[in-house]
């Protein structure tokens, strides 16, 4: 039997298209195989689901990690001409930490992490040609709770899910309660904005800024970007007007 990954490679490079040779071809149908990709600031290891017949890449980083100095800042993003890329190649196919948040199952006990700057890619192809619409994903909480993480429980977009609609999804971690929305005087003195605030939504802007540079290496298209999100993202959005 043909090798998967020997039949996807032939048919790219007929087309003129990049390669991207998945690891496993054994062609079981209950396994995942590794794939990796090429971003702005590096190499990404993800996986393909036989089983959900979609790529997935969690765990992206898109910022430097908030804390010390870039506390109460807006995002740092990641890249070359900084300086600030990783070394190396990123496992992403484990989901990135979720921004420090109270425990829905005992609110005193806070979880997460404060380094949790992380996006999430879902998608059907890896044709760089492919132009598939991309939605994102900006995950409720009221901006207190949640995490663009929640896939495997139902709560967020996945594999089979972009196969099936034939969509790039990406999904968000970005800071939350103090750590993203914290507005006081005393932060005001050094921000470039002349503002203290609303971190949160800088991040999820940093978030679109990486889609727009990156999406194509995922088979999306960066001037087909839409939104998903909850009514707390309604509420703000009637709020701006």
């Amino acid at each position: 039997m043909v090798g998967i990954s020997t039949i996807i490679c032939f048919f790219l490079l007929k087309d003129g298209g990049e390669c991207f040779i998945l690891f496993d071809s054994s062609g079981n149908g209950n396994r995942n195989s590794s794939v990796s990709v090429d971003v702005s600031c590096g190499r990404i290891t993800g996986q393909w689901s036989y089983k959900d017949q979609g790529y997935s890449f969690l765990g992206i980083p898109y910022a430097e990690p908030p804390v010390g100095r870039l506390r109460w800042k807006p995002p740092v993003a990641l890249e070359v001409s900084k300086g600030n890329c990783w070394s190396g190649e990123i496992d992403a196919r484990v989901p990135g930490k979720v921004c420090l948040q109270p425990d829905n199952a005992n609110i005193s006990q806070p979880v997460g992490d404060e380094d949790c700057l992380y996006l999430n890619v879902w998608t059907p192809s890896l044709d760089v040609n492919a132009s598939l619409p991309v939605m994102v994903w900006i995950h409720g909480g009221s901006l207190v709770v949640g995490s663009g993480n929640d896939a495997e429980n139902g709560y967020a977009p996945s594999a089979r899910l972009a196969h099936d609609l034939n969509v790039v999804f990406v999904s968000m971690n970005y800071r939350l309660n103090a750590f993203g929305f914290m507005a006081l005087e005393l932060l005001v003195a050094g921000s470039p904005t002349g503002t203290s605030g609303n971190y949160g939504l800088m991040d999820q802007i940093e978030v679109l800024k990486w889609v727009k540079m990156n999406v194509r290496k995922f088979g999306g298209d960066p001037n087909q970007v839409s939104f998903i999100f909850s009514w707390t993202w309604f509420c703000i959005l009637t709020q701006s007007k």
